[in-house]
């Protein structure tokens, strides 16, 4: 470790002349006591005037004395062996593992000059190699291994592969690295050690629904904590390992495409302390409408035939097209959103029709042409879509996480969803609430289903009501959001009161909508305004 690097784990550190004063970690310093300074070498020299011993120093600091040297291949202190660069999609350097000789690891990135920072506090991980993983053909096996040397031996030898960073542990593996993965063929093959078999479990799972297909693939006659290097050094070639990933027949072997609506990984959110979680890159919460937020599901609920699915038609062409449309985008967006729009129940034709009317006043027309995907009349297999289906449901998870949309909406979640009793909790939250968490995750999307008023809340005037939908209670619980759509019979025919019952860290004031004319009101509105006089309730 140069003394660059050294002192980069302090906050603060005042030069003086040929040395520099820090506060010791040792003991607790109020005045900066810790002297450090570079004797021959490069090495690290330290003296602590409350008399702290080096050893003490570096233990606190989680280091060893031999960090205090500097780091080259002969001589003192730890040697370097090889190291890896963690790049991102555009090939700029985020982080690089360093192997040591004795094959220990650790991580550093760049400080911006010519140095290193020893800890990766707020950097991106990504996969190793992942400039090279997102230019492979989406048709060739990617071997998923648990160390960067053997990322590399597989490529030398034509293969695509990658890894994660920092090897096989609890939590080591994140779910955004599965969606690097979206839309392969994943072969995974574990070190032959507990630690390995336990990563590959919590890669499979992360990747179910979200590869195009994941298998497992035990190579037989390793030693205790042998990898594919030590298969290949055994005298075994990179073509009996393409047939072994081809051969879905082989022992070991597990074709997990179809198992879809059970994809959590075993651990995640389990922090060590609080201290972790301030440490931890978080993202800040994205709205992409007016209380419809990324990575969350909203629910867009009214009674039949008042026009749900066409105000939220309408949001989601404006979004496309960048263009504001009051009352859940009033401002355009800086970009056109992609959409990803799954309609459950019109026919193509209509949904031509719908959408050619609703742009002639929206604009954006281009725009809304290239970013607005529809997906209408759905079929897999000549079976009608159903995302209550395994197989259904990995298809369009890998959709999404290879598409990568800004909204995605369900119209109606009864019409793409099958349930044996809606009135089932529990059922609700397996069949329809998880997958449909899962979809936004995968995708770092919005979703918004649409769903029906129970009968309870067809007639009642509490604008403060969280939940009105037909069936389960979760429907409304276990969601992020949730608007209602009721007909405003006291100001007459075409008006529609448009409110969010419930929301978190969102205000929004109820919003009355008219339409053109009472035909029109189950295919498209004018742009909405808000009215001046207030609503009188009995």
């Amino acid at each position: 470790m140069t003394i660059r690097e050294f002192l980069s784990r302090f906050d603060k550190s005042d030069k003086k002349a040929g040395y520099w004063m820090v506060r010791c970690p040792a003991h607790d310093d109020h005045k900066p006591s810790l002297s450090v300074s570079e004797g021959d070498g490069g090495a690290i020299l330290l003296k602590c005037h409350a008399r702290c011993t080096p050893e003490a120093v570096v233990a606190a600091m989680r280091l060893t004395m031999a960090d205090l040297f500097a780091e080259r291949v002969n001589g003192a202190g730890r040697a370097i062996e090889a190291t890896y660069d963690y790049r991102d999609e555009d090939g700029k350097l985020l982080f690089q593992a360093v192997r040591y000789v004795g094959r220990e690891f650790s991580q550093r990135r760049p400080d911006g000059g010519d140095g290193w920072i020893w800890k990766l506090k707020g950097v991106r991980r990504v996969l190793y190699r992942l400039p090279e993983l997102m230019a492979a053909d989406p048709t060739t096996p990617v071997f998923l291994v648990e160390g960067e040397k053997d990322v590399d031996r597989l490529r030398a030898g034509g293969l695509v592969a990658t890894c994660s960073p920092m090897g096989a542990g609890p939590g080591k593996w994140r779910k955004e690295y599965a969606e690097a993965l979206a839309g392969l063929h994943v072969v995974i093959i574990p070190d032959n050690d507990d630690p390995g078999r336990e990563h590959a479990k919590a890669e499979e799972q992360s990747l179910r629904g979200v590869a195009a297909s994941v298998k497992t693939l035990t190579l037989s006659g390793l030693p205790e904590k042998g990898d594919v290097s030590d298969w290949l050094n055994a005298g075994h070639t990179v073509e009996e390992l393409r047939k072994l990933a081809d051969d879905g027949a082989v022992a070991g072997v597990e074709d997990l495409t179809a198992q879809a609506d059970d994809d959590m990984p075993p651990y995640s959110g389990f922090y060590e302390s609080l201290q972790e979680l301030h440490d931890t890159q978080t993202e800040p919460a994205d709205y992409v409408l007016t209380g419809v937020r990324r990575r969350q599901v909203t629910l867009f609920l009214s009674v039949t035939n008042v026009g749900k699915s066409t105000i939220l038609l309408n949001h989601c062409l404006a979004a496309a097209a960048a263009r504001a449309w009051m009352p859940l985008l009033p401002n355009a967006p800086a970009r056109p959103l992609k959409v990803l729009y799954f309609d459950g129940e019109s026919t193509d034709d209509e949904l031509k029709q719908d959408t050619l009317t609703m742009l002639k006043t929206i604009g954006g027309k281009n725009d809304a042409l290239i970013n607005f995907i529809p997906i209408v009349e759905p079929a897999i297999k000549g079976e009608s879509l159903d995302l209550s289906n395994k197989e259904h449901f990995a298809f369009v998870k890998a959709l999404i996480a290879r598409e990568r949309p800004d909204i995605t909406a369900i119209d109606t979640v009864g019409s793409l969803f099958t349930l044996f009793n809606e009135n089932d909790n529990a059922e609700v939250k397996r069949k329809v609430i998880r997958p449909l968490k899962a979809l936004a995750k995968a995708g770092n999307c919005a979703v918004i289903g649409v769903h029906h008023i129970g009968k309870r809340g067809e007639n009642t005037t509490d604008e403060e009501e969280a939940y009105l939908g037909r069936g389960a209670s979760a429907f409304g619980t276990d969601t992020r959001a949730v608007f209602t759509l009721k007909r405003e019979k006291a100001l007459g025919d075409g008006y529609v009161r448009l409110t969010l019952g419930k929301g978190k860290g969102v205000k929004f004031d109820p919003v009355n909508l008219s339409s053109t004319s009472r035909r029109a009101l189950s295919r498209y509105f004018t742009k909405p305004r808000r009215l001046r006089r207030p609503i009188r309730k009995s």
